[in-house]
């Protein structure tokens, strides 16, 4: 099943709150982005829909910039709601839909990235098939950052942020590479999550329906068929000349010795 995201919404107070754009189901994510508000600090996140706190996905320090998620245990649509000490906090919202099995992070793609200039970028590569990367995107002031391959998991630029994200099927290099129209300061936070039930299974394994394949390993279904088609036709060949040796082997055995 192809992951696909539900949209959220900026916020921004000393107590935030954003819901998504859509529902989610049990065993999905739900997201939240946020910066400011001396994080990471003692953050706690929760939800309306949800029970429990979210846990942290990735979190940079230096830059007060985290990004929270949380396994759905009840569907509906969430609003979420973060509660720091530290002040001021500027929260986007985002869903994650389409997992069969448990959502899983990726800690191994975490990375951060900093600097000054209209071309924010950061190495990522996705590490297993059906995984979403996520990039917050911190700026010094608001400008929408565009990046090919990349999406918009937010409808809203408030306050410095943009949150993007990249669906990948397969293990594939997907490299960061922003831009904007004017230079400025840039903190880049990539985190990933993926479907350990999404992954490919090896060809003969499994058949198309999911069910054990008697075919042959590592073989296309065409190329399957035709050894099916040969092996059946052998058989029948086999049987043919099985009958015909009880009936004429008797005889010949019958004149030799006769």
């Amino acid at each position: 099943m192809t992951l696909s995201v539900v949209t959220g919404l900026h916020a921004g107070s000393s107590a935030p709150s954003v819901a998504l754009s859509g529902s989610l189901g049990v065993g999905q994510v739900s997201l939240l982005f946020a910066t400011g508000g001396g994080l990471p600090g003692s953050a706690t996140v929760t939800d309306n829909v949800n029970s429990g706190n979210y846990s942290v996905l990735a979190s940079f320090v230096a830059q007060n910039m985290m990004i929270f998620w949380k396994v759905t245990n009840a569907s509906g649509t969430p609003t979420i709601t973060i509660n720091t000490p530290g002040g001021f906090t500027d929260i986007w919202g985002m869903g994650v839909t389409g997992f069969v099995g448990t959502p899983t992070a990726d800690t191994g793609i975490n990375a951060t990235a900093t600097g000054t200039s209209t071309t924010p970028t950061l190495a990522a590569t996705s590490n297993f098939a059906n995984e979403i990367m996520l990039m917050a995107v911190g700026t010094a002031y608001t400008q929408q950052v565009t990046a090919t391959g990349w999406s918009a998991g937010t409808t809203s630029t408030d306050h410095n942020f943009n949150a993007m994200y990249a669906i990948e099927a397969s293990p594939t290099t997907n490299n960061f590479n922003g831009t904007w129209g004017t230079s400025q300061a840039w903190a880049l936070q990539l985190a990933g999550i993926y479907d350990p039930a999404g992954a490919p299974v090896s060809a003969g394994v499994l058949s198309l329906a999911g069910q054990s394949s008697p075919l042959g390993l590592g073989m296309t279904p065409g190329t399957a068929k035709m050894r099916h088609f040969e092996r059946e036709q052998r058989k029948i060949g086999e049987r043919c000349l099985e009958a015909v040796r009880s009936i004429f082997l008797p005889q010949y055995r019958g004149l030799v010795h006769g």
